[in-house]
């Protein structure tokens, strides 16, 4: 019975992590530009509009960087904003009301508002 026992738990030990994986994105994009700059972002749709995660480096290493959601009416939306890190490396979390369908481009900008990486959303 022990050995029954210990093999059922040993199973569930295993399978837990199969079981509690994240669901997929609804979307996911990414860019690279020639100074090495890698930026990706998984969208996931929600009730209320639609959940960002948000992965980079190469970086910029000063200052504050923000996620702007642009939509195809033109309105813009922050989904979220950090502070540069030393490494250029950053995963954060975002958010905007917007819905996926609605988003029309997704803008990495710099303190300046200056458009540091820009991912069109087809």
């Amino acid at each position: 019975m022990g050995a029954v026992a210990a093999a059922c738990l040993a199973l569930g030990i295993a399978a837990a992590p199969l079981l509690s994986r994240p669901p997929a994105p609804d979307a996911s994009y990414s860019v690279q530009s020639g100074n090495g700059l890698q930026f990706s972002i998984d969208l996931a749709r929600k009730t209320w509009g639609t959940e960002l995660a948000v992965n980079g480096s190469k970086l910029p290493l000063d200052g504050t960087l923000s996620l702007w959601i642009r939509d195809r009416d033109g309105g813009e939306d922050r989904a979220c904003a950090w502070t540069a890190t030393p490494s250029g490396r950053v995963k954060v979390m975002g958010a905007t009301p917007l819905q996926l369908a609605s988003i029309a481009s997704l803008e990495l900008r710099d303190e300046t508002q200056r458009a540091v990486a820009v991912i069109t959303v087809p």
